[in-house]
């Protein structure tokens, strides 16, 4: 039909950045960081709202991408969650983020400081299950 509107579409899903391994995302964190809008930058409290947004639409993929090959398998509440690695060269790993009050997602260590596997994790969570039930 001449002069209807296009049909909405869905946007196109975001993509990770460029950047790959730990080193790169810090540089990539630290330069997101410092374009971070301040509010005595801006004229008024509206003009910093916007610029905030913006910059906030380009950092939220690249948080997203921090766990890009990883399942949450826990959440502890207030933002923080253990990770499972399913791809990559830390495939079957566990980390835990806490990115919420650090802004770091660390690896899961085991008693012998090795980066704990996922029956490891497992193992030692259903461990403290019994000792807190007293079956243990």
């Amino acid at each position: 039909m001449r002069g209807a509107p296009a049909p909405r579409t869905r946007a196109a899903p975001r993509r990770a950045p460029a950047a790959h391994g730990a080193a790169s995302y810090r540089a990539l964190t630290e330069e997101l960081d410092a374009r971070e809008p301040r509010e005595e930058d801006h004229p008024d409290l509206g003009s910093f709202q916007d610029a905030w947004r913006e910059w906030d639409a380009e950092y939220e993929p690249f948080e997203e991408a921090r766990t890009f090959g990883a399942v949450h398998l826990c959440e502890h509440g207030c933002g923080f969650s253990t990770l499972l690695v399913v791809s990559g060269p830390h495939r079957g790993t566990m980390w835990f983020d806490r990115r919420a009050t650090s802004d770091t997602i660390d690896p899961v260590h085991r008693r012998d400081g090795g980066i704990a596997g996922f029956a490891e994790w497992y193992l030692d969570r259903l461990a403290g299950f019994e000792n807190a039930s007293g079956r243990g």
